[in-house]
């Protein structure tokens, strides 16, 4: 008898809540679910999901550009150094506040991790093997409010952060006499986000009331013996642009430094490109039904994932073909019946959402969802000798079979 059994992947939900990150290649997207981490691979069709094991829902993960290495952070503040390969813990670390953002230098040697108002900067793991996986480097403080974003320079030298105080700021990892914080004010009201340019300062700030403001700094950054001055360039904001009028609160932003472009979703579900500085719209859809609560741009650019924390939906937009690569959707509620099919290829489960959905056990994706019931699904079930064929009953009363070849419905009894 075989007892060695091993964690592989996780089915019935595909996002729960936090941020979603691609990989370095662009062909993988990392998606929290509860207290793991599932990986979509979208080019070859398949999912895997990690056991973090975290004792809380996981809201932020972070990944190594230097190594296969994931850093995830749970909403009480508990961390976790995850690798990539195998799938272990390599160590934990107790924040004891929830954090809000942490983010990975594009350089892979530190590591940022933001905590009410100030920014914990931490040594990476390098390739090389050390005994403290995570040393903390500094403390960078100077905020009056809770900070909601961070963002590194292309050189990993500075960091941009967004704050309740309705300012952003810019500061010096390392000690430069010239540099060592800039605050950038004018905004009305929270900076939801603030991101830093491609090989310069300047930089990209977003306040909650829709109002984009670009800055420009007069000093490269090698150039940083000279004082730099900031100084606003110009700004734009979505209730004044006659042609793009969005009256919404934003849910989230990012920003693509390579293409200088700017992704930016609402409440309604729509998702917004525009490309600066011009500001001008590249594109408009609505994915979702419900409030977007993540985006994430892939190294390309080519490739837009969108999370919703209310139904659980998770997708995949390819926006220069205007189509969806990857759409998954999640049980609503808790699910009352899961079975295997005969063959064990797949896998059908059953929710009080009145659905149920068809698994493939060897790719962990969902195949098809029946929403024909009108009342919570109790149970689900494969004949025996139709492994084509799955069956579920309901609380309205119904027993039906749904044909797996041409998805067909067919009711059985009422």
């Amino acid at each position: 008898m075989k007892l060695n059994f091993k964690f592989t992947n996780l089915f019935g939900t595909a996002y729960k809540c936090g941020n979603l990150s691609y990989t370095n290649n662009g062909s993988c997207l990392l998606s929290s679910v509860g207290n793991q981490v599932t990986i979509f691979h979208l080019l070859r069709d398949e999912a895997r999901t990690i056991a973090v094991n975290s004792h809380f829902n996981i809201e932020h993960i972070a990944l190594s550009p230097i190594l296969p290495i994931l850093f995830t952070v749970d909403c009480n503040g508990g961390g976790s150094l995850v690798s990539m390969l195998t799938g272990n813990v390599i160590t934990t670390y107790n924040f004891r506040h929830p954090v809000s953002a942490a983010c990975f230098s594009p350089d892979g040697k530190y590591l940022a991790v933001s905590k009410n108002h100030c920014i914990m900067v931490f040594l990476a793991p390098e390739p090389s093997r050390s005994v403290n996986s995570l040393e903390l480097y500094r403390f960078l403080y100077g905020f009056q409010d809770k900070i909601k974003n961070i963002d590194w320079s292309s050189d990993s030298k500075f960091i941009i952060a967004g704050s309740d105080d309705m300012t952003a700021r810019v500061l010096a990892v390392k000690r430069t006499p010239k540099l060592i914080i800039y605050t950038l004010s004018g905004h009305k009201a929270p900076v939801y986000a603030a991101f830093v340019a491609d090989e310069s300062l300047d930089c990209v700030t977003v306040s909650v009331d829709g109002e984009v403001r670009l800055w420009e700094c007069d000093t490269m950054p090698r150039d940083l013996h000279n004082t730099p001055s900031l100084e606003t360039k110009k700004a734009f904001t979505y209730r004044n642009s006659l042609s793009q009028r969005i009256n919404e609160t934003i849910t989230t932003v990012k920003f693509h430094r390579k293409l200088k472009m700017i992704v930016t979703a609402f409440e309604s579900g729509i998702v917004m490109l525009h490309q600066l500085p011009e500001f001008i719209l590249i594109d408009k859809a609505k994915l979702m039904a419900d409030p977007v609560s993540a985006v994430a741009i892939n190294p390309s650019g080519d490739w837009i994932a969108v999370g919703s924390e209310e139904h659980g939906q998770l997708a995949v937009w390819e926006w220069r073909s205007k189509s969806c690569h990857l759409r998954l959707s999640s049980h609503a509620n808790e699910m009352t019946g899961v079975t295997f099919s005969p063959d064990g290829l797949l896998l059908a489960t059953a929710g009080r959402d009145a659905k149920v959905k068809i698994w493939q056990v060897a790719s962990g994706r969902a195949l098809v969802t029946f929403s024909d019931h009108q009342a919570p699904v109790t149970q689900v079930a494969f004949p025996a000798t139709k492994p084509k064929v799955v069956i579920s009953s309901s609380l309205d009363g119904t027993v039906r079979a749904f044909d797996l070849t041409r998805y067909d419905l067919k009711n059985l009894s009422y």
